[in-house]
Order: C-alpha cells, then structure tokens, then sequence
C-alpha cells in the first residue's frame, strides 16, 4: 500500500514506491539492497532491506524533495510555513 504522505513512510521499500507514483523517472536496482530513484534535478540511493533511522530518513526525504519529487508538499506545506516567520 502507497503512502499518501512522504512523512508516513518509514521503510525503503515505502519510499520507492512512494518515489514512483509520485513522479520518479527511473527505479533501479543498486549494489546490495540499495535501490536508485532518479527525479527530475538527480538521484537518491535508498537502502530497501530494513526500516530507515530517524537520521537517514530524514535525508531522504530531503533529497526527494530536492529532486523533484513530492513538490507538492514542498508548495503547500514548507514554503508557506517560510513565508509566515
């Protein structure tokens, strides 16, 4: 089952298939149990064979949002919270 918010996901497995229905233009395998999600401005390598510490998965989500993925949430949530202070 899809996450419907990028903060939801708590495993690898959670994040690349969150990646690719929400825009992802390529998924592929890496070494190991790591997979690569590419996006529009470059690439994430997640670990898929556990659940993601509290300070990985924050990177993560960071980094989708940097490459494009999940820019939704960046225009509604995190700009507006910027331009309020």
């Amino acid at each position: 089952m899809t996450k419907k918010h990028l903060e939801d996901c708590r495993l690898g497995k959670e994040f690349v298939n969150y990646a690719l229905t929400h825009g992802a233009k390529e998924v592929r395998m890496g070494r190991g149990d790591h997979v690569v999600v590419k996006g529009e401005n470059g690439q994430v390598v997640i670990p898929v064979g556990h659940e993601l510490g509290k300070g990985l998965r924050s990177k993560v989500i960071k980094t989708l949002l940097l490459i494009g993925i999940s820019a939704m949430i960046w225009l509604f949530f995190i700009l507006p919270a910027i331009r309020s202070v």
